[in-house]
């Protein structure tokens, strides 16, 4: 056994021996700890709009892309965190609870929405992709509540805490 030594009748180990795998054992934790999970990206939301458009958002860890489209391919894609400053999340309640997503890129900001149904209200559900350059609406496009999917695998956490839109930034 090497960096033990017996003494009367029991190995001991030496305290470089222990150190050394002490040591080793923190460093794999830390590394470890501080590597990305490794995880296939979620879809968090999708939605086909009219003329055979849709949008989808999809999370992977800390990191979030927005893919505007076509069958035949992306017309625009857009990837960020909470380091890149172009995500911004948002909460509100209305009828019931609104949740949105806003991405930009230069002068646009592309906001994903979905609003859950309130039957003691009337209310039907709402989702769909709003335009904006600056603060003007430029396309303001309601998908199909029967093929948008809520929100109900967002997850927000204190590891990705996206900055938050105020209510000036809603959808609705």
């Amino acid at each position: 056994m090497s960096g033990a030594f017996y003494l009367h009748g029991e190995y001991v180990f030496s305290l470089k021996y222990l150190f050394v795998t002490l040591f080793i054992a923190c460093a794999t934790l830390a590394v470890c700890h501080s590597a990305p999970a490794l995880a296939n990206p979620v879809t968090i939301f999708d939605c086909h709009l009219p003329a055979g458009k849709w949008v989808t958002i999809t999370q992977d860890g800390n990191r979030f892309t927005y893919r505007h489209g076509t069958a035949h391919g992306n017309d625009l894609k857009i990837e960020g965190d909470v380091h890149s400053r172009n995500v911004f999340y948002w909460s509100g309640r209305y009828t019931n609870i609104e949740k949105q997503l806003r991405f930009t890129k230069g002068k646009y900001s592309y906001i994903v929405f979905s609003l859950g149904a309130n039957p003691s209200l009337g209310a039907d559900p709402d989702s769909g992709l709003e335009v904006l350059k600056g603060r003007k609406i430029i396309s303001d496009t309601k998908g199909n509540n029967d093929i948008c999917s809520p929100w109900a695998d967002l997850k927000i956490s204190m590891d990705n805490d996206l900055p938050e839109d105020d209510d000036s930034w809603s959808a609705m």
